[in-house]
């Protein structure tokens, strides 16, 4: 009688070989300085146009509002998504958009590290820790720009990891061009840095797994499809017509002598001398081909956002195209060294320190001040914190210069309006002739006012051009809060070009001043059926 055959028993845990288990706890121990070193970030204020578009336009689709149909925004409708889903489990708040926020920035060292770990632990670590400093003046707003960052560098993270795509492997291309689409859904004008960067790994790739790596892209571009098809082909000629318009006007001319310059015309020169270095070790046999692929990368990636950088020389434009190259530089250091001395680990760690003197350096007001108030936050001493705002459970921190006290007799008027009857609310500056900004965040914490424009986003040269329709939707608002901060830019270019005056024409018309503290105004409908009510609430 043959003996009984019995299936192999099922392996339901692998050890971790000691190498991988060291890796993950370095990446584990990145991730939380980078927690620690942010945490203080949270009590700072916020940025009222620019992270209160972060708070409103969520709120808006979660109430049924379409991107680009029924409000205007130049930027993909990736980050409203998102948010609004992570809203519906958070809850909408500031501190759970800076959680994701800090998420984006894990993931950009954690894919930093990866990528660079194979010139070396030492080299990685240095490639991860360098563009803290840089996030830290970002502090944990989940912008756009950030979270496209973050995506493409996870992409490139995984196509390291999934080269040459060979069986199983090739499944993380599939994954690979899914963050990309992810990536260009959140910032359309980055989709061709995003798939340079890829370029590399694609390269040398099988053909299979090119293929799921394609497959993976298009999902984003069928998402655009259905997107634009909801949208309409007028609003989508309106967006065009407004972001061409408002170019002029939002653009800075390259002054080299500021800070963000030089950081920026850094990150260029970091990013040919990583092309150069690859070129070099691609010739050498051996772990420097798998460095000179990923450093090609995130050169191309660095040269790719150069436009983007280049189109406003300011640390938000700059820092998302710095950071690929800069982090860099001691990986490409230890690969040098590694072909020429075998001197990685020293090289890594001196590069990363002659990176840290030049950034503190060039950048010495900006980023090293930003440093020093996180430091001083965790050390228990006094640094700059936010006075939160709260209306019915929402709230919003501001700095002392956009006037607390103010602010709150503001929101006591609008409540009292929304109570009485009000139902519609703009909000934009005092001479509505220009539209340089507004205090985007109002709309999120006053919820329950339906916005009356569909300019939440006051840019230069959109609501304040002909043919906007800007005085047809005050038509329906039921409250302004107007602040004259926004009536004058000081940045050289067209912003203070003024538009018509139709719509102050129209608040003239028809609406009476209730209110005026500091810069702020509320004006409340003329006439409207509600008004009679008001006193009583």
């Amino acid at each position: 009688m043959m003996p009984r055959e019995y299936p192999p028993p099922l392996v339901v845990w692998r050890p971790v070989s000691p190498s991988k288990a060291v890796d993950g706890v370095l990446a584990v121990l990145v991730v939380c300085g980078l927690a620690v070193l942010m945490a203080p970030a949270f009590r700072r204020a916020g940025n009222v146009f620019d992270e209160g578009l972060l708070l409103a336009y969520p709120l808006q689709v979660l109430h049924g509002a379409v991107p680009h149909r029924d409000f205007a925004s130049f930027y993909g409708p990736g980050t409203p998504w998102l948010l609004a889903g992570w809203y519906e489990v958070a809850g909408a708040t500031q501190t759970a958009e800076r959680i994701l926020g800090l998420f984006y920035q894990a993931i950009i060292v954690l894919s930093l590290f990866f990528l660079c770990l194979p010139a070396g632990r030492l080299a990685a670590l240095a490639s991860a820790v360098a563009p803290s400093a840089l996030l830290v003046w970002i502090d944990l707003e989940a912008t756009p720009p950030v979270g496209a960052l973050a995506f493409g560098l996870a992409s490139l993270a995984v196509l390291a990891v999934a080269y040459p795509g060979e069986g199983r492997r090739a499944r993380g291309f599939l994954i690979a061009g899914l963050l990309i689409a992810v990536g260009v859904l959140i910032r359309l004008d980055f989709a061709l840095a995003l798939l340079a960067a890829a370029v590399p790994f694609l390269a040398g790739a099988r053909a299979a797994a090119r293929r799921r790596f394609a497959v993976g892209v298009l999902c984003g571009a069928v998402v655009y499809l259905v997107h634009g098809a909801i949208v309409g082909p007028g609003r989508i000629s309106r967006i065009v017509s407004d972001l061409v318009a408002s170019g002029p006007a939002r653009r800075l001319p390259i002054d080299l002598g500021t800070d963000q310059a030089k950081v920026g015309l850094f990150a260029l020169v970091a990013a040919l001398a990583l092309l150069a270095v690859a070129a070099y070790s691609r010739r050498r046999a051996g772990s420097t081909r798998r460095s000179a692929r990923t450093l090609t990368a995130l050169a191309l990636l660095s040269l790719g956002l150069a436009p983007y950088a280049l189109s406003r020389l300011d640390w938000v434009h700059v820092i998302p195209g710095s950071i690929p190259s800069l982090a860099a530089l001691p990986a490409a250091a230890a690969v040098l060294a590694g072909s020429l001395a075998r001197r990685r680990s020293a090289a890594a760690v001196g590069t990363a320190v002659a990176t840290g003197v030049l950034l503190v350096q060039l950048a010495p007001l900006a980023i090293e001040t930003r440093v020093r108030q996180n430091l001083d936050g965790l050390r228990g001493r006094p640094y700059p914190r936010g006075e939160k705002l709260v209306v019915d459970g929402r709230s919003f921190r501001v700095a002392s210069a956009d006037d607390p006290r103010g602010v709150r007799r503001v929101l006591g008027i609008a409540r009292r309006a929304e109570r009485a009857g009000a139902r519609t609310l703009f909000v934009g500056p005092r001479d509505l002739r220009t539209s340089n900004a507004n205090d985007a965040y109002l709309y999120y914490l006053l919820d329950g006012l339906k916005p009356a424009s569909y300019y939440l986003e006051m840019n230069p040269r959109t609501a304040n051009r002909d043919g906007s329709g800007l005085a047809d939707d005050l038509r329906t608002a039921d409250v302004l809060i107007l602040n004259r901060r926004w009536d004058v830019s000081a940045e050289p270019n067209d912003s203070n070009r003024p538009g018509p005056s139709e719509p102050n024409a129209v608040v003239r018309r028809d609406f009476d001043v209730v209110l005026r503290t500091g810069p702020y105004a509320v004006l409340l409908r003329r006439r409207a059926g509600w008004r009679s009510a008001l006193s009583t609430n």
